[in-house]
């Protein structure tokens, strides 16, 4: 029997991932969507950025814009998929059995989800400082995060440690 339902901490956890992965689900679909907006209405957009930062109403910007959003869908994408493995785990948690191989690889894939939303987020920051630096200067910092990498290191090893646990409930279990 579950105990989800008597578990606050698991179901305040489930609610939030939820809630999470479908902000995630509307912001890329709100990029992807616009990204043909933009370039379909490109002219529109060169005529009213011109009015407010006009070394920055040409086309390069129009395209670069676009890039951004192609960019940051992927970044959301990725979060998207790191949001479900670890919303996979709480479900195994509260079903009782978190101790299985399943939980083992969706943390060795988080933990590469981890490490490739820091490279998904160079392009996201390089196609983000050229947009803003044309409408006003900006700084960006483009650095690799220690946290996300430090992240992806718990990860792996926990990964282990997952791994391990359910390698010695089936150990146990065949002994009985």
């Amino acid at each position: 029997m579950s105990s989800f339902r008597s578990d606050p901490l698991l179901g305040l956890a489930r609610a939030l991932l939820v809630f999470f992965m479908a902000v995630f689900i509307v912001a890329a679909a709100a990029c992807v969507i616009a990204v043909p907006v933009i370039l379909f209405m490109q002219g529109d957009i060169i005529a009213e950025i011109a009015k407010e930062a006009p070394k920055a109403a040409n086309a390069q910007f129009v395209w670069a814009l676009a890039g951004l959003m192609v960019a940051v869908a992927a970044l959301v994408a990725a979060m998207w998929f790191f949001t479900l493995k670890l919303k996979q785990i709480v479900d195994s948690v509260a079903a009782g059995d978190p101790f299985i191989p399943e939980n083992a690889e969706r943390l060795k894939v988080m933990a590469w989800m981890s490490i490739a939303l820091q490279f998904i987020a160079v392009p996201v920051g390089l196609f983000g400082a050229w947009v803003g630096d044309k409408v006003e200067p900006t700084d960006v910092d483009l650095s690799i995060s220690g946290n996300g990498l430090l992240l992806a290191l718990v990860l792996f090893i926990l990964a282990r440690v997952f791994r391990t646990g359910a390698q010695m409930r089936e150990d146990l279990e065949g002994t009985v």
